[in-house]
């Protein structure tokens, strides 16, 4: 007679291959020279050029499959500034930083994802008028089913509806 054990509880091998699994994914993605790390968080009037992979778009990209519109934050640095940081106070899982070079101001994001906590870097270059330029980029894997592209376009879409600051 055969006798099977039914208190067999397979969770815990769930979390241990998936654990496995997102270990692999990150080892193999080589660390990138464009991570804010790598770079010692030196910006640069022109943002970064995006990589070869596709889990990146800018504004400033020529490639159109990596290309987006920059956007709107308002009619002046100071309005864009103050739109584009109360924009980001808001969101969850964001953490920015302001950085002054010259008379250009950059902005850091870090976007982290709901469920695998991944951390994406969006770099924000605002100019005199008003116009931002933006790029979002993935920090691991190769691609990013269009994660970058959507977030931009989000985020178009709020300073688009957001309150205008005081000047």
């Amino acid at each position: 007679m055969r006798t099977t054990c039914s208190s067999f509880d397979t969770r815990p091998f769930a979390m241990l291959v998936m654990a496995l699994v997102t270990t692999l994914m990150m080892m193999s993605t080589p660390a990138r020279a464009d991570t804010p790390q790598a770079r010692g968080n030196a910006m640069h009037e022109a943002l970064p050029a995006c990589p070869d992979a596709p889990h990146c778009v800018s504004s400033l990209e020529t490639r159109e499959d990596r290309q987006v519109a920059p956007l709107r934050g308002g009619d002046s640095l100071a309005s864009a500034e103050a739109r584009l940081t109360a924009l980001l106070d808001e969101l969850p899982r964001v953490d920015w930083t302001r950085i002054v070079t010259g008379d250009a101001i950059h902005i850091h994001a870090v976007f982290r994802t709901r469920l695998m906590r991944f951390r994406d870097d969006v770099n924000f270059w605002i100019q005199p008028d008003g116009m931002i330029q933006v790029r979002s980029s993935s920090r691991i894997g190769y691609h990013d089913m269009g994660a970058n592209r959507r977030r931009v376009e989000q985020l178009r879409e709020a300073l688009e509806t957001a309150p205008h600051a005081a000047e």
